[in-house]
């Protein structure tokens, strides 16, 4: 070796040794150099480093006079440094903005080490500014600027991300294996791009991976990359230079064998083993060769020994999530051998994919068992598989008593009922195979009909297990939207099991409320009432009832109790599902996620958002771990985050709806009722882009598709034709808009008339009275609908201050000055208590009270109100409200005379343009 390759060597274990904390140094040392005389060297400097010298200073390749450290204040091109931000072996980073006031934004800039300004290293750091240009991709942190800097020094501005790294973020906010799969196949997506502009990282991990606040992941430092291809002059060499992290390094990088894509592909599988069990896959392992050539425990066994936090239920939980796929994807990425590992990382990626989507992956031996469990678990959503999952547990169950021991004759005859219902699982199985006797596949519809005439007529003689597939039938007829034919189904089941097992079985009692439960979301109120009060008391006092039916049967008529407008005792119900469920080691995580669903939406509508939105977001989470992220679970759960979401002003409410859209769309029927929810959700959102017709359509869509599954008279219609009135009204269309508002009425008048629906009907129809004239009818109309909600609510309430906000403006329609304008203001303090003094909400009461005080011949109050509003939307960055409130506004200020503030905004108002 000369002593220049001697002295790049040594740099390059400096580097990586400098990343490393101190006690962790001389094991790297010991196994990455097996030169005696270059690791005594190295582990000198390393002590000087220790002891406040930097143990490059002392390197024969540092420049005699090396250039000034970087330091806060000073300019590097363009760019004024803020603070140090971080360094590494070679460079030192900064925050940093531009001094000539280009722009306000501020980035991250990397300099070279001063002693490090010449020769190779100055070579390694232009090689990295090359890699990054050819890198455009959203997980990756973007190369921004680039230059000599002073004296010489090269420099790069890189896009700043502030975050934290992947394992940190994941460990802090807990997350559950789905979500953290997402965030890695985003890791696996950036590489890839990587990959295919041919450069490889060769340092991948988590201090590179950070994860901003909008829980994007951004792969960081392409410092020691290399080029595949190099286009310089002088490229970068594979064996020269080892740069690395040992404990993210593969064998062949430890080894100085040459590198090729592979390498990354192994750290990748070090980051996903992280991720999953909170351990790294050799650490366990002692002696450095062992950590090389020692194949990892599995990702599920490692979990035990050193891995997740939680009780031991959750951490077997997890355990059992990893067995399988997740074992045998993680360790495929980290085979010793490079040409046993995934061939890419978007293969990597593609097999996440489908096991999050329950598709066998490719990693593992393709089995008929591995695919028709993978089948089983895929179509369990899907509705009809739902009744043949409870088929197959039946025939579990019957194995597991004959275990047990059981007498000769309890065996035969268990033997001959397994058989009889393994045949009935095979012939419900055949009518979904379109090859099955040359006839087209059973729609879902015809699967259940043909599963529930055979169950009722080869399971005549066992009314247990009868029973039990006629309960479970009855719910997948229900998630398939087919409620009126749920209903028999449940019907018969409780009757067979009052008849076998009594009326105060644990099983009897369940089927009682999956009864109640069912005729709750029919609308058939006064019976489910009756019967989930009648179950939930029978529950509590029954030691045998498991936790798991004790939390459906409080979720239940907690969603009773929601719908009667009982929002305080609602929320106390799901508080108690989620409290016995979260103490419990026998709980149903899927329930608990239910139950968290549950209580976020009573919040949400209570306007305690403050305990929403937590509550949706570990709901989500663990419906993402449990289903995997394409589920119509996760797709209602999305839902009712938008809907959160748009209460609040967040932006990202419009993309988590479009998500939610298409994912129902993607995993139900086109006409099952939830489906028509989402729709009529999405309408809201077209009316207020001021896209009435689109929104008109999908409210009658909706409203077709809800009549054919509930009737006329339903909640849901009623709350869809509601969306479609103030749509009617919007557009002018008078003449449609009292008959309309009449229906809704009705509709809600008989469901309950103190209802808070049956608020917002009065409301829509007053203003029909007020328009035709009949003004005492319209008042009346106004101040019940107010009543109606400030008993529900109370005053601080954003519906309440709506209704207010339309008082107020009756009011002063009347000529009623001070009591309009008392109606404003409570409406304003309302508005403020419940969503904050940020909330376009407000722009309700601000409007109608700045109008009267312009009216009252107030024009200074008015005009401060005015700009007051006009702050609020420019706050809220909204381009629909801003172009309402210029237009609206500047003929305002034209009628108070104040011609340049009308001209100002009516120029802004035309220069706001629509997609």
């Amino acid at each position: 070796m000369t002593p220049h390759e001697r002295e790049q060597a040594l740099h390059a274990l400096l580097e990586a040794a400098l990343d490393l904390a101190p006690d962790r140094q001389r094991a790297f040392l010991e196994q990455a150099c097996a030169d005696d005389a270059l690791r005594a060297e190295a582990e000198a400097m390393l002590a000087l480093d220790r002891h406040g010298a930097s143990p490059l200073d002392h390197s024969p390749l540092a420049a005699p006079t090396p250039a000034a450290a970087p330091n806060a204040g000073d300019r590097v091109g363009p760019y004024r440094l803020l603070r140090e931000l971080g360094r590494g072996g070679m460079g030192v980073v900064f925050l940093a903005e531009r001094a000539d006031d280009a722009f306000e934004k501020q980035v991250a800039v990397k300099l070279l080490k001063p002693e490090l300004a010449a020769g190779a290293f100055a070579r390694r750091f232009q090689e990295e500014r090359r890699i990054l240009a050819r890198l455009d991709h959203p997980n990756i942190a973007r190369l921004l600027d680039g230059g000599g800097g002073a004296e010489g020094r090269p420099y790069l501005v890189m896009e700043l991300v502030a975050g934290e790294p992947i394992t940190g973020y994941c460990a802090r906010l807990q997350l559950p294996i789905a979500q953290r799969l997402a965030l890695f196949r985003k890791v696996c997506a950036a590489v890839h791009e990587a990959h295919r502009s041919l450069a490889i990282h060769r340092d991948l991990k988590p201090a590179n991976i950070l994860v901003d606040a909008e829980g994007e992941p951004k792969l960081l430092d392409f410092g020691i990359a290399k080029l595949l291809r190099s286009d310089s002059d002088q490229p970068a060499t594979v064996t020269e230079w080892r740069p690395m992290t040992p404990e993210y390094a593969s064998p062949e990088q430890l080894e100085g064998r040459p590198l090729t894509t592979a390498s990354d592909i192994y750290a990748l599988g070090v980051l996903l083993y992280e991720l999953l069990t909170g351990a790294r896959p050799r650490d366990l392992v002692n002696g450095a060769e062992k950590r090389v050539n020692a194949e990892p425990a599995k990702p599920s066994h490692a979990v035990s020994r050193r891995g997740v936090a939680g009780s031991t239920a959750e951490k077997k939980q997890w355990r059992r999530r990893l067995a399988g796929d997740l074992d045998t994807i993680t360790l495929k990425a980290l085979r010793l051998e490079p040409q046993r590992r995934y061939a890419s990382a978007a293969q990597l990626a593609e097999d996440i994919d489908r096991h999050l989507a329950g598709f066998p992956v490719a990693a593992r031996k393709d089995t008929f068992f591995y695919r028709l469990g993978k089948f089983t678990r895929r179509h369990k959503a899907a509705l009809a598989a739902a009744a043949l999952a409870a088929i197959a547990g039946v025939i579990l169950q019957v194995a597991h008593n004959m275990a047990l021991g059981a007498e000769q004759r309890q065996t035969e005859r268990a033997l001959q009922r397994a058989e009889r219902v393994a045949e009935l699982t095979i012939d419900v199985f055949a009518l979904s195979d379109p090859y099955y006797q040359g006839k087209p596949a059973a729609t879902m519809r015809e699967l259940l009909d043909q599963a529930a005439r055979k169950v009722r007529e080869e399971l005549a003689e066992e009314p247990g297990v009868k029973a039990r597939l006629l309960d479970t039938l009855g719910e997948a007829y229900a998630n398939a939207g087919l409620y009126r034919q749920a209903a028999p189904m449940l019907e018969e089941a409780l009757t067979a099991r009052r008849r076998a097992l009594g009326p105060d079985a644990p099983e009897t009692l369940a089927s009682l409320s999956r009864l109640g439960g069912l005729l709750e979301v029919m609308g058939q109120y006064e019976r489910a009432e009756l019967l989930l009060q009648q179950s939930l008391s029978r529950q509590e006092a029954c030691a045998d009832v498991s936790v798991n039916d004790l939390a459906l049967g409080l979720n239940r008529l907690g969603r009773l109790r929601r719908d009667q407008s009982h929002y305080h005792e609602s929320a106390s119900l799901h508080s108690r599902a989620v409290a016995i469920l979260s103490e419990s080691p026998q709980a149903d995580p899927a329930i608990l996620a239910e139950s968290l669903h549950e209580l976020a939406r009573c919040k949400n509508i209570l306007a305690e958002h403050d305990q929403a939105e937590p509550l949706f977001r570990r709901a989500l989470a663990l419906k993402e771990s449990i289903y995997g992220p394409r589920h119509p679970e996760v797709g209602q759960s999305l839902l009712d985050l938008a809907l959160f979401q748009f209460n609040i002003n967040h932006s990202g409410a419009k993309k988590t709806l479009m998500r939610a859209l298409s994912l129902l769309e993607e995993t139900l029927d086109s006409e099952h009722p939830q489906m028509a929810r989402c729709l009529v959700k999405m309408a809201e959102v077209k009316f207020y882009e001021h896209e009435y017709e689109e929104a008109k359509r999908l409210c009658e869509r909706a409203i077709d598709m809800q009549v054919k599954a509930f009737g006329a008279d339903h909640a849901t219609v009623g709350l869809a034709l509601l969306c479609l009135s103030r749509i009617d009204y919007q557009r002018q269309d008078y003449q449609v808009l009292e008959a309309r508002f009449s229906r809704v009425f009705d509709i809600f008048k008989r469901i309950n008339p103190e209802h808070v629906n049956t608020a917002a009907a009065m409301v829509g129809l007053a203003i029909c009275y007020e328009m035709d004239g009949r003004v005492d009818e319209a008042e009346a109309l106004h101040r019940r609908a107010l009543n109606i909600r400030i008993e529900t609510f109370g005053l601080n309430h954003p519906d309440t201050a709506r209704t207010l906000s339309n008082l107020g403006f009756f009011l002063n329609q009347q000529g009623r000055c001070a009591e309009a304008e008392t109606a404003y203001r409570q409406s304003l303090a309302g508005f403020q208590a419940s969503l904050g003094t940020d909330n376009l909400s407000l722009v309700y009461a601000l409007f109608g009270l700045g109008g009267l005080l312009h009216d009252s011949g107030r024009l200074a109050d008015a005009e401060a109100l005015y700009w007051e509003t006009i702050d609020l939307i420019e706050r809220r960055g909204d381009d629909h409200y801003r172009k309402w409130a210029y237009e609206v506004y500047a003929e305002r200020f034209r009628l108070m005379n104040a011609s340049p503030q009308a001209a100002r905004l009516a120029n802004l108002a035309k220069d706001i343009r629509f997609n």
